[in-house]
């Protein structure tokens, strides 16, 4: 039994076939993309780049201006979400309320660090949707293996 102290092993580099798996897992997510509901989340990408976009010209920096905008878009994401939430395949009612909140929060904490002056020149509203879309792309595999292993014999 390794001593309390020793933490090489929590440290040790991620080897390549590690790195290659992870990357087929983010991969593999694409396959629960449902073409007729995400393209949503490319009309919400492009406010989110045009929310970044006018931060870093300086529009989007102006106090009144800049809060209107940054309140505007997260609002709009925020719709575009609960339009092609993928929520409703999930039996359990406290996992569906988990993962909308952590999506709406991760949409939430985007938004409010977008506030910060300084730190609203950073593409972390674009990022916040890139991410969102992630989750979202999660949250239906997830419901997928649910239901596949709701469906399996025991």
């Amino acid at each position: 039994m390794p001593a309390i102290s020793d933490t090489t092993q929590s440290r040790a580099p991620r080897t390549n076939a590690q790195k290659i798996k992870d990357t087929f897992a983010v991969i593999s997510l694409m396959k629960y993309f449902d073409p007729f509901m995400d393209w949503l989340y490319g009309i919400a990408l492009c406010f989110a780049l045009f929310k970044d976009i006018s931060d870093f010209v300086g529009l989007g920096s102006l106090p009144v201006i800049g809060t209107l905008v940054t309140f505007g878009v997260s609002f709009i994401i925020g719709m575009i979400m609960f339009i092609t939430g993928s929520g409703g395949k999930r039996k359990s009612a406290q996992r569906m309320a988990k993962a909308l909140a952590k999506r709406y929060g991760t949409l939430v904490a985007g938004s409010a660090v977008e506030m910060f002056f300084g730190l609203n020149f950073f593409p972390i509203e674009t990022l916040t949707v890139a991410l969102v879309f992630y989750l979202t792309l999660q949250e239906r595999m997830l419901a997928d293996k649910e239901e596949k292993m709701a469906a399996t014999p025991a």
